[in-house]
């Protein structure tokens, strides 16, 4: 689109310039592609935790997008126009969700650029410490430790932040995973 410029330059002595003011219009579209990366446990580690539908919502999801940006099946609606390009890593479900494949998930969105779209999907538990701060539970999560293993929401945005993107979106769908009022809230020691 339109862009106005000003321009002034400025000495060690704070003098000042004249100002120079000009238009750029630029009618180059960019390329954009988006990155999506879905993360999904239903069978942990820990036999106790299970889930139903987590594992399969991130297949889903990442068979959503795929079959639409490759036209695949003819009963679908046509490839999404808004990317040019979709790149989805393989989902991340069960035994292969550890926190360490999830961590390295920051190598798959640092490929994305500014003009992308990144997109992280998390399914399966969330849980918060003692402190009321939120930790998504991966395949081999220490439930009664949830900072030793767990994917915090700090740890989430970091992935995301790996990409030069000015378009990212965390999805969480796990208990906990609203924003917690601490201050409203009340801690008791159990």
């Amino acid at each position: 689109g339109s862009n106005n410029i000003e321009v002034t330059a400025v000495d060690a002595r704070q003098r000042r310039s004249l100002t120079e003011q000009f238009s750029v219009t630029c009618n180059a579209r960019s390329t954009r592609t988006l990155y999506l990366a879905a993360v999904g446990i239903s069978a942990y580690a820990d036999k106790n935790m299970m889930l139903e539908f987590a594992a399969k919502d991130a297949r889903d999801l990442a068979k959503f997008f795929n079959e639409r940006s490759t036209g695949a099946q003819s009963s679908l609606p046509a490839p999404n126009a808004a990317f040019d390009r979709v790149v989805i890593a393989d989902p991340l479900t069960d035994a292969g969700a550890t926190q360490e494949n999830i961590l390295k998930l920051r190598e798959f969105f640092a490929r994305a650029d500014v003009d992308d779209v990144a997109v992280l999907f998390f399914a399966g538990h969330g849980l918060l410490d003692s402190k009321l701060d939120f930790y998504f539970a991966p395949y081999d999560m220490e439930f009664a430790n949830a900072a030793l293993r767990g994917i915090s929401i700090t740890a989430m945005e970091r992935i995301l932040s790996s990409s030069r993107s000015r378009r990212r979106l965390l999805l969480v769908d796990a208990c906990h995973s609203g924003e917690v009022d601490k201050d409203g809230s009340v801690i008791r020691a159990t």
